[in-house]
């Protein structure tokens, strides 16, 4: 298997850390909620080691380099409502 690089590097206040780490650890967490913490906490860099790269949080959460691209795309790069509008459209 490729070596893949950070396309999306992802660096976590504590605070969110924090955050994410109780969403995972609650039972009561739905599994979409809990697959995005999971996912977000093992790309964190901000920590003294380095997080891991798409490809191996895709294998290591048996899903597709693609959701985990997607994931940090949709919760740390959010598209503007007014980037969402195609041009020329009235609102």
């Amino acid at each position: 298997m490729g070596t893949h690089h950070y396309t999306y590097p992802v660096s976590l206040s504590e605070q969110r850390r924090h955050f994410l780490e109780t969403m995972r650890q609650v039972s009561r967490t739905p599994a979409k909620h809990y697959l995005v913490a999971r996912v977000l906490l093992m790309s964190d860099q901000s920590q003294e080691h380095p997080g891991h790269t798409d490809g191996q949080i895709a294998e290591a959460l048996s899903i597709s380099r693609r959701t985990v691209i997607r994931i940090k795309l949709k919760r740390l790069y959010p598209v503007q409502q007014s980037d969402a509008l195609p041009s020329g459209s009235a609102v």
